[in-house]
C-alpha cells in the first residue's frame, strides 16, 4: 500500500528541513518541528483535554475571554521587567479579571504578533500564520 509521501510529488519537510539553519531564521531559535500527519491530530479534542486536566488539578477555566493589557514586575535576579500577569475581558458579561502565574508564556498561535503588540507596539512580526500551526513544549518547561 502506498502512503500519502509516496504519491505525492512534494514531500513533508523533516526536522532537518525546519531547524533555523536550514530555514535561514537566526533572531529566533527553532531547534526543530515535525510536521503532523493530516487527521491524525485533533486540536480541539486536545485543548479540551489540557483545560480539563487543568480544572482537575485546581485551575479556573476561562473561555470567550480577551487579554486587555499585560502586567510586568521587575525580575528578581536581572531586575529586567517579565510578564506576571494578563488583565482580561470576558467578552460576554464585560467583567475585568487578572490572571497570575509564576512563568507566562505566549501560546496564541497565530496571534502571536498581536499579544506582543499588546505589550509594545513597536514589536516587529515574528509570526507568518498558518493553519495547524501547533506549539507543543516538553514535560520540562512546567
Amino acid at each position: 500500500m502506498q502512503s500519502d509521501r509516496d504519491r505525492c510529488d512534494i514531500s513533508v519537510p523533516t526536522h532537518f528541513h525546519t531547524t533555523s539553519h536550514r530555514l535561514g531564521v537566526t533572531h529566533i531559535p527553532l531547534l526543530c518541528s515535525c510536521p503532523p500527519a493530516a487527521g491524525q491530530h485533533d486540536d480541539a479534542r486536545m485543548n479540551l483535554a489540557i483545560a480539563l486536566t487543568a480544572a482537575r488539578y485546581g485551575a479556573a477555566i476561562a473561555y470567550y475571554t480577551e487579554v486587555v493589557h499585560l502586567l510586568k514586575r521587575a525580575g528578581p535576579q536581572t531586575g529586567k521587567q517579565r510578564v506576571c500577569a494578563a488583565h482580561c475581558g470576558d467578552l460576554i458579561t464585560g467583567q475585568k479579571f487578572d490572571v497570575r502565574a509564576k512563568c507566562v508564556i505566549n501560546a496564541t498561535g497565530p496571534f502571536t504578533d498581536e499579544l506582543r503588540k499588546i505589550d509594545d507596539q513597536k514589536s516587529p512580526n515574528i509570526c507568518q500564520p498558518g493553519a495547524g500551526v501547533l506549539t507543543v513544549l516538553p514535560g520540562y518547561h512546567r
